[in-house]
This record gives structure tokens, sequence and C-alpha cells, in this order.
């Protein structure tokens, strides 16, 4: 989609596998998440959010006009530095090749990219293209329903060199007590294979409202707290602290002006996915003067 040029960069060294894959959450019913997903990430100037959010519906137009099979789901940063992810999904990296060679038969498509590219240039600060796949195993309850996703909170993990397999332990500890104390939850983890430093681990947690993360505390109380006992909690503190470089965590609200979903997410709820554009108010006439008038 829009961050093909990032793609194009990126794929020089990446392998080709597998077989193609459309879109990300091309159905409304919960649906297991892609194994490899491109991110545009863009950092915005700050306070130029609504010139950005116009240029990146000329985005979603011309791609729209030109029937681009592949779409993409724009999430804003709620906090930390303002940036803006553009998340696609493919069933392997072969699909993002079959995407590359496709784009490059369109060349007044490319032209409109180039244009757009220039005008989304003076609002930003930089941008970075991203290639991730799942871990299937370290991710919980993964498959949901996009259509009634709003937001994600998003952990960022840098793993020491070599401490993967601390991370993965201290991830499947998580994941057997969540499980046995029955916790409503849902997480899909995916390592950065290119376009961050090495050891980075993103884990994408899904939510229909912040409501949520109200609820955490609770979720998270008495029966977690059996359900993982007290050598599980001292084994967890000592593996986080072997593999951990960093962690940052922020939330990210769903734009959809600014995705390009697909047409099944549109029609599972219409309101959200296509909002109608805020009509302008009228122009009011100014009173015509009548000639000589005075006091």
């Amino acid at each position: 989609m829009k961050r093909i040029l990032f793609v194009m960069l990126l794929m020089l060294a990446a392998p080709s596998v597998g077989s193609f894959f459309s879109t990300l959450a091309q159905t409304p019913a919960p649906q297991p998440p892609p194994k490899v997903l491109r991110i545009g990430r863009e950092e915005v100037k700050p306070y130029v959010d609504a010139a950005h959010v116009k240029v990146e519906t000329e985005w979603v137009a011309i791609f729209a006009k030109a029937n681009w099979p592949v779409h993409s789901i724009a999430m804003t940063s709620m906090s930390g530095p303002p940036e803006a992810w553009f998340v696609s999904g493919y069933d392997s990296f072969a699909a993002i090749e079959k995407e590359n060679q496709e784009f490059e038969k369109h060349p007044t498509l490319s032209a409109d990219v180039a244009r757009l590219g220039k005008l989304d240039n003076e609002l930003l600060h930089g941008l970075r293209g991203i290639i991730a796949t799942l871990d299937e195993e370290l991710s919980y309850r993964p498959a949901v329903n996009l259509a009634q996703v709003r937001y994600f909170w998003v952990e960022t993990f840098r793993v020491r060199p070599g401490h993967y397999a601390e991370f993965a332990q201290h991830r499947r500890i998580i994941n057997a007590a969540h499980e046995k104390a029955n916790i409503d939850e849902h997480w899909a983890v995916y390592y950065v294979e290119a376009g961050m430093p090495a050891g980075t681990v993103l884990v994408f947690h899904p939510l229909k409202s912040l409501k949520e993360v109200d609820q955490f505390p609770g979720m998270h109380g008495t029966a977690y707290a059996a359900a993982l006992g007290a050598e599980n909690q001292k084994k967890m503190n000592e593996l986080q602290a072997a593999y951990t470089l960093s962690l940052e965590s922020n939330y990210f609200a769903i734009n959809p002006q600014m995705s390009y979903p697909a047409k099944e997410l549109i029609a599972a709820d219409p309101a959200f996915w296509k909002p109608k554009p805020v009509a302008k108010p009228a122009a009011t006439k100014k009173p015509t003067e009548k000639p000589g008038g005075g006091q």
C-alpha cells in the first residue's frame, strides 16, 4: 500500500517464501494474525495533525482508485512521540515481493505516490519501514475481530543478544498463567526481522475500548496470582532481568480516515471504518447596505 517504497528497500535483503496472501483481516469474524507484518512508521511533527490526516486521506484515495488489493490499518500514538503506523499483513515475504512487482506495473500510481510523498515529507521528522514475523507460540488467544478493535497497546522489547530463549520462557509462563486463570486477553508477538535494532520484539494487544485497561488490575488479581504461583513469579523476575535491554509501552488509536481497510471490514461497521466527511458550515451572507443609508 502507501508504504511500498519502504518495502522496496527492505526486500533487498528479504528471501521469498510461501504463497501470496492478499490482505490484513479481510473478514469481520475473529481471525488469526498475519504471519508477516509490514509497518510504515512515520514520526510526525508536533501540531500538524489536521494537515497530516488530510494528506493521508489522499493516499487512501489513490489506492482505492487503483483498487489496490493489499489493505492497511492506520493508527496514531496516544503516548510517546507523535507517530503514525500503517500496518499491512501478509502470509509470506513472497507476498510482499509480489506486491512490489505489481506496483512497478502502475506508472500512474507511482507518480501519485511520488507526489504525495513530497507533501508528506513536509510534515514528518522521519520515517521507517519495518518487517516483523509472528511468533505464534508466544502469542495468547491472538484471533480477534478486527472490525471491533479501536486501539492497540504496543509493547516494544529490546532483547539482549543471545537471550531470546529467556524472553520466550518468560512469555510461556505468562501465557500458561493466563490460560489457567482463563483471563480474556489477547496479544500477538512479532519478532522484528528488519527495520529496527536486532532483538526487537513487538507485542500487539488489541483493545475494543480503553475501559479494558481499567480492568487489568482486577483481571490480574488473586486468580492470576494463584495461577502463576510464587515460584514462577520469582523465575519471571530472573528471566526478565536476564533478557531485557529496554521495554517501552505505548497506546495507539486506530484512525479510520487514514486506513485503507478491506470492504468486508467496512461492511462490518461502516459508521466507524468509513466515516462521513464533516460538513463545512454554510457561509453567511453579509447584509446588503442600502444606498444613502445613515443613522
